[in-house]
């Protein structure tokens, strides 16, 4: 089930190193949490149009948020975090390091109760 999504402002020139990036996003979500590689989806948003802080054009972010079923402890939720943040760090860190970016991981657990198309026919 994990749904994984990309946002990151335009200034950071990373689009070439995404689609390499998510696919080791979804080699660390079957690792870490156990889910089933087929289930991992991704999508990514490059936004054009954003304001951080008073506006400066050097301000820029880059934010993960992973969205799963419930039943994972904390401790492979702090896992899973503490290594995607990393990795995103390791990734785009040349253009991370141009810019005062702001880099966030959200983990995210949705109700099983109300996720449909999990098990209905």
């Amino acid at each position: 089930m994990p749904v994984v999504n990309l946002e990151y402002t335009s200034n950071l020139a990373i689009d070439n190193h995404v689609k390499k990036f998510l696919k080791e996003v979804h080699t660390t979500l079957v690792e870490i949490i156990k889910t089933d590689l087929f289930t991992c989806r991704s999508t990514v948003t490059c936004h054009d149009n954003y304001l951080i802080g008073e506006g400066s054009p050097n301000n820029a972010f880059i934010f993960l948020s992973i969205r799963m079923l419930p039943g994972r402890s904390k401790q492979i939720k702090d896992e899973l975090g503490h290594q995607l943040y990393d990795k995103i760090k390791n990734t785009f860190s040349h253009e991370i390091e141009k810019f005062d970016t702001q880099i966030r991981v959200y983990l995210t657990e949705v109700e099983a109760d109300y996720y449909y198309g999990l098990n209905s026919n």
